[in-house]
């Protein structure tokens, strides 16, 4: 079913409606309306990051009348507008209401029903089969069923369920674990940074989001949250909003991670100095001279060209490339180091701002800012974007 995906967003888009009627705070209607534009973004089959109200108004589907897009786009709208703080005059019980009937309105055509049949559609439900089958064959050779004391002591510290009751103090402790044991893994800081957003810890939120969209932007959902963590924090660094401050910045940055890019760069010389070599080759190699050269001048070509496009993705991200880049999430002096000439010396530098770090010990770090201050602060108030 081609339109599998946009079906199951529909859904979504039911479920979040029924959360944000549900919802009695602040805090518990702001990670709903997320999903809801998320959720319309997929169903009307719009693959940017963080798509505006006028993306979903020029959208063109064939399951909803335009009347229909424009009422959805103008709800969109309406949630931007609560998301970012201004005042929308919408009532929340009108808005539900208004968007569950958008939602019915969505009518899909009826699959083929001999696409199911085609090899392709055939060979994942028989793959299956042979693995159940397999499996129960071999069940049998095992040790047992586990310890039920043991699965019900693993399902109480699951952040994911912690999560999902609101426990956000005991799921943020679990995967602030997953995070030390498997520091390059974008999804376990992607979920650390939901729930410190969700516990009002705005700073570290985008630091750890930051960090997963550094890693691996591609990653589902990380682009999106880490915008939503940049407009809601109070002082951002100019690095970080150059990230996204222009649609080709937003482009390059979107595509791959900083160490793909760096990968890319080193693929660039190698082509560079693979058509290089063939362009010499042919002053050796008459016979093959022509080919030589028509090769190496592509490969030459292709070198360039992927060269300055990864050189250029580096560029955007400026100092946030520094594999010992970290963010000062708390409000915290920084302190030098006295000495016979000069006195201690403190200076406050504002949560968001990206730094170096040089060196730790005993629970300080010292690090050095763009403009070459320097100084110890203690480990807790940074967190590392890699």
């Amino acid at each position: 079913d081609n339109q599998k995906k946009q079906k199951e967003a529909v859904q979504q888009w039911i479920r979040t409606v029924g959360q944000i009627e549900k919802a009695t705070t602040k805090e518990q209607i702001v990670r709903p309306l997320i999903l809801w534009q998320q959720a319309v973004a997929t169903t009307f089959g719009i693959t940017s990051s963080v798509p505006t109200w006028q993306v979903i108004g020029r959208a063109e589907v064939p399951f909803l009348a335009k009347e229909g897009v424009t009422a959805t786009a103008e709800c969109y709208r309406t949630v931007e507008d609560a998301l970012y703080g201004k005042e929308t005059g919408v009532k929340i019980g009108e808005w539900c209401s208004q968007s569950l009937e958008l939602a019915r309105q969505i009518k899909f055509q009826k699959p083929n029903a001999f696409e199911a049949l085609r090899p392709k559609n055939l060979f994942p439900w028989v793959s299956w089969v042979c693995f159940v089958l397999m499996f129960e064959a071999t069940s049998s050779w095992g040790e047992g069923a586990p310890n039920n004391k043991e699965s019900e002591t693993k399902s109480a510290i699951n952040p994911i369920g912690a999560y999902r009751s609101g426990s956000f103090e005991e799921a943020s402790q679990a995967f602030q674990k997953e995070v030390k044991e498997r520091p390059g893994n974008p999804i376990s800081r992607n979920n650390l940074a939901l729930t410190y957003f969700q516990m009002g810890d705005k700073e570290r939120a985008l630091a750890y989001g930051l960090s997963a969209y550094l890693i691996s932007p591609e990653t589902s959902t990380v682009g999106w949250n880490t915008r939503i963590f940049a407009q809601a924090t109070d002082q951002l660094d100019s690095s970080v909003l150059g990230l996204w401050d222009d649609w080709g910045s937003a482009w390059l940055t979107s595509r791959f991670g900083v160490f793909g890019w760096q990968a890319i760069l080193v693929l660039g010389s190698a082509l560079c100095a693979l058509g290089l070599g063939l362009g010499l080759a042919a002053g050796y190699f008459e016979s093959w001279r022509k080919l030589y050269l028509r090769i190496g001048a592509g490969v030459l070509l292709l070198g360039i060209i992927t060269g300055l496009t990864a050189g250029s993705a580096l560029g955007v991200y400026g100092k946030l490339v520094d594999r010992s880049a970290v963010m000062i999430v708390d409000v915290e002096p920084l302190r030098s180091i006295p000495t016979e000439v000069e006195p201690q010396a403190e200076k406050a530098y504002p949560p968001g701002s990206i730094a170096h770090l040089e060196k730790s010990f005993l629970g300080w770090s010292k690090i050095r800012l763009p403009n070459q201050d320097s100084g110890w602060i203690r480990t807790e108030h940074l967190v590392p974007l890699y």
